[in-house]
This record gives C-alpha cells, structure tokens and sequence, in this order.
C-alpha cells in the first residue's frame, strides 16, 4: 500500500519528571544552567527515539527545550521584565494566566532557538 502522507506528531510531549515539574500550566525547571542543558537534549532524544520507534517519519524534540511555546522564544528577547508578571487572558480568554511584562523597548540580543535546533 502506497502511503499517502508522512505519518507525524504534533505539539509538545510530556516533560519527564527529573526535568520539570509537571501536570502544572506554568512548570519550573528541575535544574539549570549546564546540567539543565544536558537534561533537556537528554529528554529530546529519548522522545525522539521513541517516535522513530512508533514509526513516526517526522519527528520533534516535543519541546523539550522551552516551558511554555512562548517562553522559548521569549528567552533572548530584551525589554521583557520576568519578574514583574501580568495578568492575561490566554487562548481566547479560556484561561488566565500571568506572563512576564514588557517594561522597555523589545530587541532580540541573540538568536532566539538556534541552539536547540541543532543540539
């Protein structure tokens, strides 16, 4: 049978425990600076074989990388105060969440993923 498309996944996969808090909106990272690198390309591999083992033919790290999709990109961005959090309504106003708060002028000072893509 001739297939018609890739077979694929979409979206994030589940965080391990030993990464971040999970089952929360908004989790927090288990560790940080080098040992929370390692423990996130750690994490993307292990989802990444386990898609290959599904027989997936398109894979992702599951953003394994970022918290919350947004915060990912978020990170390198100057003018954005952490922590000073607003509250805002998220998926059209399905739920509120609070995020962090743009106090200055918004600039990029680095490239925002790249490293993560290439990991």
């Amino acid at each position: 049978m001739e297939k018609k498309f890739k077979a694929t996944t979409a979206g994030s996969l589940p965080k391990y425990d030993w990464l971040a808090e999970t089952e929360t909106l908004w989790p927090q990272w288990k560790a940080s600076g080098d040992e929370l690198w390692d423990k996130q390309k750690k994490s993307a591999k292990l989802w990444i074989e386990e898609q290959e083992d599904a027989g997936l033919e398109i894979v992702s790290e599951g953003e394994q990388f970022r918290i919350h999709f947004v915060h990912g990109f978020l990170e390198k961005i100057i003018g954005i105060d952490w922590d000073k959090k607003t509250q805002m309504g998220i998926r059209n106003d399905r739920y509120t969440v609070e995020v962090p708060t743009v106090t200055h002028e918004v600039g990029r000072q680095a490239l925002c993923i790249l490293k993560k893509l290439v990991f």
